[in-house]
């Protein structure tokens, strides 16, 4: 698991984006299996809904589920991202 921020490049055709983590950043692939959820609140409470990669963007607080790939990148199976509290 890793926990961070969304940062530049983020990368839709290689399905690629930086995260933030702390010390430093870490690239983080994603492939056609991976699944994306997206927790936000509304006016009956949490809402969670699965999405897309053209729904992650910079800035975005996520935790990222998978496993250090060859290369040094993580790849990631899962991605969550917490909307609660964003505009």
């Amino acid at each position: 698991k890793l926990s961070g921020t969304i940062a530049e490049p983020l990368d839709s055709t290689n399905m690629s984006f930086n995260l933030s983590a702390g010390i430093s950043d870490v690239c983080v692939n994603l492939n056609n299996d991976s699944v994306i959820i997206l927790i936000s609140e509304n006016a009956d409470g949490t809402e969670v809904k699965i999405g897309t990669f053209a729904d992650l963007a910079t800035e975005q607080s996520v935790d990222t589920y998978g496993q250090q790939g060859i290369g040094g990148c993580f790849e990631a199976n899962e991605v969550i991202v917490d909307l609660t509290g964003q505009p």
